[in-house]
């Protein structure tokens, strides 16, 4: 079969997809995000400490923010910051790194979170070799975060450079394979082989043959193979917000690879139509597919 008639299928599928999570009258990953700010509305009410208060503040800030309140979410931050220890510093950085990137603003979320992760990066150099990847998994989501900041500055070096210090700890055996994807993405957007990543290379070639996750089949969709039946059934067996999850990861990734690999713009913005549908709150994917798929 075509490839340009295995990705039209892929879309005839997300239809069926989209159409059954909406008629399910439920948005899994918003109740979630609204059930977190009432418990950390609740908890902040009562006497706390400066730091536990701070908690309470991101939790609130991290929730508006994945609900689209970001402008809401900024101001706590702030007080959360003003209050903060120095061990929940960084933390609560990537957070307003996060907001940032919510509101389109990647080269402020790069000014936060570049000297917090070159300091990680020096701090796990002069780590025993056998606790390095635990020393940069524990800002892994500031990783990903400046990966993605870079690529939407189109610096598709950075990019995979946050990327492949993107680690992950053995109770996340998935993340390696959701990496492996991030990598195809970024790889298609610079369009240059010269910046391939050997390791990141060899991961996903491995991943692409043996990984029996919606990732894997991510990965081998992206290399051209017509497998929308087990895509669908990987999605299809989660339950609630992580089936959600899956989907919208996968919407995103079948428009970026029509637009970027087959060229095909008004394909893409099918992806975000249905992504749209969905409304993954929370999803970084969401987030940064509005800005590229719609273009």
């Amino acid at each position: 079969m075509l490839l340009s008639k295995v990705i039209s299928c892929v879309m005839v599928g997300a239809l069926v997809l989209a159409s059954n999570l909406s008629q399910a009258q439920e948005n899994f990953l918003q109740e979630t995000h609204e059930r977190q700010l009432k418990l950390a509305q609740i908890l902040g009410k009562k006497e706390l400490s400066d730091k536990s208060k701070a908690d309470m503040l991101i939790m609130q800030a991290a929730a508006l923010d994945s609900l689209d309140r970001s402008q809401e979410a900024l101001p706590l931050v702030e007080q959360a910051l003003r209050i903060a220890t120095p061990e929940q510093h960084a933390s609560f950085t990537v957070t307003k790194a996060t907001i940032f990137f919510t509101q389109g603003r990647a080269a402020d979320a790069l000014a936060l979170l570049a000297p917090l992760l070159d300091s990680e990066r020096q701090a796990a150099a002069a780590a025993k070799p056998d606790e390095r990847a635990g020393r940069l998994a524990m800002h892994q989501s500031g990783f990903i975060l400046a990966a993605f900041s870079s690529v939407e500055l189109g610096d598709w070096k950075n990019a995979l450079a946050y990327l492949a210090d993107t680690e992950y700890t053995s109770d996340e055996p998935e993340f390696a394979e959701y990496r492996a994807v991030v990598y195809r993405y970024i790889m298609a957007r610079a369009n240059d082989a010269s910046l391939a990543n050997a390791n990141l290379e060899k991961q996903a070639v491995h991943i692409e043959k043996n990984s029996k996750s919606h990732y894997g089949a991510l990965l081998r969709m992206w290399q051209g193979a017509d497998n929308l039946t087990e895509l669908s059934r990987l999605i299809a067996r989660k339950d609630a917000e992580e089936q959600q999850d899956a989907f919208a990861e996968s919407l995103f990734y079948i428009g970026a690879y029509t637009k970027y690999v087959k060229r095909d713009p008004a394909l893409a913005l099918n992806s975000l139509q249905q992504l749209n549908r969905i409304s993954p709150y929370g999803s970084l994917e969401w987030v940064h597919g509005k800005r590229v798929l719609a273009l």
